[in-house]
């Protein structure tokens, strides 16, 4: 990085070609690396070409990591939870995406690795463009719970975000003395639609919010809304920057806490 000069870095090669006036970098390292979308290990801002008779500072490309996920639900009488999600990945979260797939033996071992990770139940999940590098990574699943809504008397209640961003804040430590570097750019985007049974008579659902880093740096943004017998969530997240000095340790401390919290409200349904 920029941020940490030095005489003897250059301890990595990539191949770059020249096409209409411009720069397309490559890596032969990685089977999941695309043209101008490298390896995480080589987003270090700049790299130097090296050409005879000279050479130049080349940028390193860094299109981020883009995922949206769409929830089409519906929670039945009974409380079960059933219906699809339906993730875009591209960029940086295809690439991760693929690296992870490929080392499980099968489909149902990925699926059971979802139901481990985020506690919801799926029967499948199903990819499109899983070998096609450059195109957006569709992932479906198919969410089938009878026990992710918890029942209380004539309450039930659940958490609406099923496949939050975070499983916790990754900055637990009170101080930092240096700097807090991200590999990339996020776009994060999770929305949802869900119905709930006619003899539900009141849904309590969580304060909508916004929160902003100073210099738009990063926002989140989070909203359910009632809408008939059914409601809907967005659930955002954009983060602009990937260095953050010591100084604002506290700010983005503070700000993926408050991520943490709201994507762990729960709503409440009040049933005859």
């Amino acid at each position: 990085m920029p941020a940490h000069p030095s005489a003897s870095s250059f301890n990595y090669t990539i191949a770059a070609v020249s096409l209409n006036n411009n720069y397309v970098l490559l890596d032969a390292t990685d089977k999941f690396s695309e043209p101008d979308l490298l390896p995480l290990w080589c987003l270090n801002g700049k790299g130097r070409l090296i050409e005879e008779g000279g050479g130049d500072w080349v940028t390193i490309p860094n299109n981020g990591y883009k995922v949206h996920i769409n929830a089409q639900l519906a929670i039945d009488s009974a409380l079960n939870l059933t219906g699809n999600s339906l993730a875009h990945k591209n960029h940086y979260a295809a690439y991760l995406a693929r690296n992870t797939i490929k080392k499980y033996s099968s489909q149902q071992e990925y699926a059971q690795s979802i139901i481990d990770n985020y506690g919801v139940n799926i029967n499948s999940a199903k990819h499109s463009n899983l070998d096609s590098l450059g195109k957006t990574l569709i992932e479906e699943v198919e969410i089938n719970d009878g026990q992710y809504v918890q029942k209380a008397g004539k309450h039930a209640y659940f958490k609406p975000v099923l496949f939050p961003f975070i499983t916790k804040n990754p900055f637990y430590q009170e101080t930092r003395l240096y700097p807090v570097e991200t590999d990339y750019p996020v776009t994060y985007l999770y929305t949802a639609k869900i119905i709930v049974p006619d003899n539900v008579s009141n849904i309590e659902i969580p304060p909508s919010a916004i929160i902003s880093l100073p210099e738009n740096a990063a926002k989140f943004v989070y909203q359910v809304r009632k809408l008939g017998n059914a409601f809907t969530v967005t659930w955002s997240l954009t983060i602009n920057k990937c260095l953050f000095v010591a100084e604002e340790y506290a700010h983005i401390k503070q700000f993926y806490q408050l991520i943490f919290e709201k994507q762990n409200e729960m709503i409440l349904l009040s049933h005859e």
